[in-house]
């Protein structure tokens, strides 16, 4: 749906009615409250994803002209609403008690463990968690084995993990710093993934961890990019106004903004400078919390050099000049 509403806002902009855009991204950013009551970190997750469609469909339309002070103000309203970080806290806080009481289901069905395993060994890789076992010993020789020996130690351990990341988040929550709780989530999940052959074994439903440990790193990068949205769109109405840009963010309050937007890497307001050419950079010290004046340098370690956040700093995306989009479709016209 949030594509849907997309394409349909990319119709209006080419016809420039942003009057006509404007409701339909304002409807788009409605989505992630669908499923805001889930408490549960699937459902935050996919909200998240919406989220990052709706920044890059916002991106888009405030590139063109013709916005007015009221379309730029609901937008910048409605992308100040969706909170991801602490709906991320009650959704650990939901796991948690998703764990404790699936233990007590697990030891008294057969069936009900050996489908929670097979999704545990699916998930870690089958030879890794196997070791060659075929599912008629895995489900009637482990599975027993598990359920009376190791079931009780199983728990003990996931249910640690969890209030260690539901402590994690909670600190997140309150100081806003992804360099700050960094630590706490590594430590967590080296622990999980360091196990050797007999604790991968004794604690087939604890792995899940990784993956849930990386949760609160998804939802500060997404506050991060919806900070930087509601600076953009709150330069692009200082724009308006001046016909320029401000030489600092500090500028946009309070006529624009009631406060500087928080850059959720390191707890402290977004970063910004005015460029020579009266074109600006804005962005995010990125995932090493170092600031380094807007440098898109990819990382040593980066995964995805094309991706925005395996960069030094997390610098919010400048529309092409006139000069690139000539060169881009002269090679494109080539290739065709």
């Amino acid at each position: 749906m949030a594509w849907w509403f997309g394409s349909k806002n990319q119709f209006a902009l080419r016809d420039s009615k942003t009057h006509e855009a404007v409701d339909d991204l304002l409807a788009t950013l409605q989505l992630p409250r669908l499923m805001a009551d889930d408490q549960i970190a699937i459902s935050e997750l996919v909200r998240i994803a919406i989220m990052a469609i709706d920044i890059s469909e916002v991106w888009e339309a405030i590139q063109a002209d013709g916005w007015s002070d009221e379309d730029l103000a609901r937008l910048q309203a409605a992308c100040q609403k969706p909170q991801f970080l602490q709906a991320m806290m009650h959704a650990l806080e939901g796991e948690r008690i998703f764990a404790d009481t699936g233990y007590d289901l697990f030891r008294k069905s057969n069936d009900e463990t050996s489908k929670a395993l097979e999704w545990e060994f699916t998930f870690a890789g089958e030879e890794d968690r196997r070791g060659g076992m075929s599912k008629f010993l895995e489900k009637q020789i482990y599975c027993r084995i598990w359920r009376f020996a190791w079931s009780y130690q199983d728990q003990q351990q996931n249910l640690e993990h969890l209030q260690r990341l539901v402590e994690a988040a909670r600190k997140a929550g309150k100081e806003k710093c992804y360099v700050g709780v960094l630590p706490d989530i590594e430590k967590s999940m080296l622990e999980i993934e360091k196990r050797n052959w007999y604790d991968r074994l004794r604690f087939g439903l604890s792995h899940s961890g990784v993956s849930l440990s990386r949760t609160i790193a998804r939802a500060m990068l997404v506050e991060t990019e919806r900070s930087q949205l509601v600076c953009a769109i709150a330069l692009k109405h200082y724009f308006l106004h001046y016909k320029k840009f401000p030489a600092s963010l500090d500028q946009l309050a309070p006529e624009f903004l009631s406060a500087v937007p928080t850059d959720y890497m390191d707890g402290k307001p977004m970063k910004y400078h005015l460029n020579s050419n009266g074109s600006f950079t804005l962005y995010s010290v990125g995932q090493n919390g170092i600031d380094e004046g807007g440098d898109t340098t990819p990382l040593k370690d980066a995964k995805n050099a094309n991706h925005l956040w395996w960069r030094k700093d997390m610098v919010w995306p400048a529309a092409a000049a006139p000069a690139e989009v000539s060169a881009w479709q002269e090679e494109s016209a080539k290739n065709n």
